[in-house]
């Protein structure tokens, strides 16, 4: 399913998957938008969660935006798609089980 619309190599994803996870659990909250899901961050890490996320947007920007921005105490990233496949692939990284 989720290799119709990731394009990393293995090895990307073997690097990749585990930031995912790490960033999942640092968490504040997760809620459904428009498209996709976002989540908030504490403010300190916001440079990883930045950095990741444009990451994310020159690999797989042709089916996912990924967007952040900063408040003072948190940073909120939002993973946003057209294509129903991509959909359920960020659900399953930010850990967003509906």
């Amino acid at each position: 399913l989720f290799r119709s619309v990731c394009t990393l190599t293995s090895a990307d994803l073997v690097e990749r998957g585990p930031e995912w996870g790490d960033l999942a659990e640092l968490s504040l909250s997760t809620a459904d938008i428009d498209g996709g899901v976002a989540s908030t961050y504490p403010i300190e890490f916001a440079a990883a969660v930045e950095e990741l996320a444009g990451r994310e947007n020159a690999c797989c920007g042709t089916w996912l935006n990924a967007r952040t921005s900063r408040s003072d105490e948190v940073v909120r990233l939002e993973l946003t798609t057209s294509n129903p496949d991509g959909l359920a692939l960020i659900t399953s990284i930010l850990g967003h089980e509906k």
